[in-house]
Order: C-alpha cells, then structure tokens, then sequence
C-alpha cells in the first residue's frame, strides 16, 4: 500500500513543487520598463533601418567604449568631448567608489594600468584620485596630460550637456544595497537619466536591486564566456589568465560559469526585465542574434575595435557596436 501511495503521489508532489517555483519566479520578477523610454536610449533597432550607410547604427550610432578609450584617455572628460566631436552618441563608462565613498568614473581595481599611481583605488580618498594623471600612460598623453579621473556627477553633468546617450557599468562596490542607492538616487537627481542612460553590470543581483528600488531604470547585463573562472576571454587566444590560484575554487569557477551562461541565456533577462544584452563579439552569430530580437531583447557588441569585424556586424548582422575608437578611416577603405 505505501508503495502504491508512493507511486501515486512522487508526480503530484513534482508537480506541485515545480508550480511553486514558477509562481515564486512570477512573484519576483521584476517587469521590464516602458518600452517608450527604452527607445529613448537604444533608438531604433539597425535591421529596421533601410541599410544605407549613414543609418546603418540605428539611432545610438557606434558607442564610445570607456569614452573611446584608443582616441583620449579613458573615462574621462576629455574622452567625451572628443567622442562627442567624432560623432558619438552613446558614451559607456565605469563607476568605482574611493576610500570615502565617493563615486568615480574609473574601470579598474587598481590604479596602475593608467595612471602615474599604484595601488588599489577604494584605498584612496578622493583627493588622492584626483591627484592622478589619467593620461600618463595613454599613446596620446603629451595631448592630454595632465588629464584627471573624474566624480560621477562631473561625467554624468558632461553627457547631459552634451546631449549624449549613457551605459552606465557598474562593477561590485562596496555594498549591493549601496549601489542600489547611489544609483537610484542619481536617477532621482536627474529624472533625464530615465531616457537617456542605461544602467549595466555583469552581476544580476545589482541589476536586480536596483530595479526593485526604482524599476522605470533600463538596464542592461554584460556577459562573455569564463567569466567567474578567468580574468580576461579571446575567441582566438587559449591564453587566458586563471581569477583564482586555489585548484578547488578554480574549479568552483568554471562550475559558476556553466550555471551563469545557462541563467544569462534562459531565465535572467525575463527575472530582471533588461531592456538590452551586451555580449561579447567572439560569439555572435545570426543565430544568436535572432533568439535575443525574437525575446525583443536589445543586443550590443564589445568591444569591436576591428574594421572587418565592424563591417560584418553592423552590415550583416545588423547590430549595434561599441568601440575603443571613434575613427572611420578603416570602415571607409573597406566599403570603397
């Protein structure tokens, strides 16, 4: 009798537990915002557009890449100014928090790569960043040095001003609930924000605090392969450099990364309602980028820094780029 009673209920109790989580995922999800104020931001969808060259972008046109990091010094002032006189129309950048929680437009962890300091950059006030030259090491630094890391309001103000488009990325801070704040309470500052700057991160739980604060922000989430398991990715190179030393948590990575694309890919642009993808180039293909356009999911290539690479992706597969460089001279030789 008890196995018969086993038998009877194993698929009711299945049942009924998968319909519990469908309904826990129902009840936190977050809905997507007003598509009206996403195209505000992402403009038209290129494969819309009627393919001659000065359309062929879309409305955001190739995004400047860290302020189109090659042609100025990344992420800063002088990198929008220079994008914005190339032609730019959407400008990403990075935020980071000092020593005393001031927010700043700054990629890495560390210093050093970029500027004439060391060290990491939450150790310093704000007053010892600002002391660095973002220029130092940069090919153009006898133009633009010495050249300073800006706050973020400085290189939001600068945007607005400009009439540019912004993808905000944010990397791990302090607190997630801190940055939920910091942004939100930028939105609120700036109700602009609402229509013209997307907020990114590669962590969907950012993502998600966020827009559980405030779900009128559109958000976006970053994704490449190995992500939890190596520091940098090549769809060419095998040369990629191991995040952890420990062959446990090596492992524990690789692991996370199997879970991650599955997520990334099935289940958390529905759960965090994103408005767009940003997707390492190395991986496209038509198919992938129709499986996003059938969801009405926006994609974005990083980072296109090849004229080639530019041409197949904005041509044929009709998508929108972001680039370290504004320059054209390539795209020109090759359409002649």
């Amino acid at each position: 009798f008890f196995c018969v009673l086993m038998a009877l209920t194993s698929p009711m109790l299945h049942v009924m537990v998968v319909g519990l989580f469908l309904c826990a995922i129902s009840y936190f999800r977050l809905p997507p915002p007003d598509p009206s104020d996403a195209f505000k931001i992402l403009g038209c969808d290129p494969r819309n557009l009627d393919g001659t060259p000065s359309k062929t972008r879309g409305a955001l046109g190739l995004i400047a890449h860290r302020g189109a990091c090659l042609d100025a010094p990344e992420n800063s002032l002088e990198s929008v100014r220079l994008a914005k006189k190339n032609g730019a129309k959407c400008i990403e950048f990075d935020v980071q928090l000092t020593a005393d929680g001031q927010a700043v437009v700054f990629h890495d962890a560390e210093v050093d790569r970029v500027t004439n300091g060391s060290g990491d950059l939450s150790q310093m006030t704000l007053k010892q960043v600002r002391s660095l030259d973002l220029a130092a090491k940069h090919v153009l630094k006898e133009q633009f040095s010495p050249c300073r890391i800006p706050t973020l309001e400085e290189f939001v103000d600068e945007c607005l001003k400009l009439d540019l488009k912004m993808i905000i990325d944010l990397k791990p801070l302090e607190s997630t609930e801190k940055t939920a704040e910091l942004i939100t309470d930028l939105y609120k500052q700036k109700p602009q924000l609402y229509t013209s700057a997307m907020t990114s991160s590669f962590h969907p739980n950012l993502l998600y605090a966020i827009r559980q604060k405030d779900s009128r922000i559109c958000c976006s989430m970053a994704w490449r392969p190995h992500y939890f398991a190596y520091k940098n990715y090549s769809g060419v190179s095998k040369e990629m450099a191991r995040r952890f030393s420990s062959p446990f948590q090596h492992h524990l990575a690789i692991l996370a990364d199997y879970i991650g694309e599955w997520l990334y890919h099935e289940f958390m642009w529905y759960f965090l309602g994103l408005s767009a993808v940003l997707v390492i180039k190395d991986v496209l293909t038509a198919g992938y980028v129709q499986k996003w356009r059938e969801r009405g999911v926006r994609l974005i290539a990083w980072t296109v820094n090849n004229s080639l690479e530019r041409v197949y992706l904005e041509r044929v597969l009709h998508i929108t780029c972001m680039s370290d460089t504004m320059d054209e001279i390539g795209i020109e030789n090759i359409l002649k």
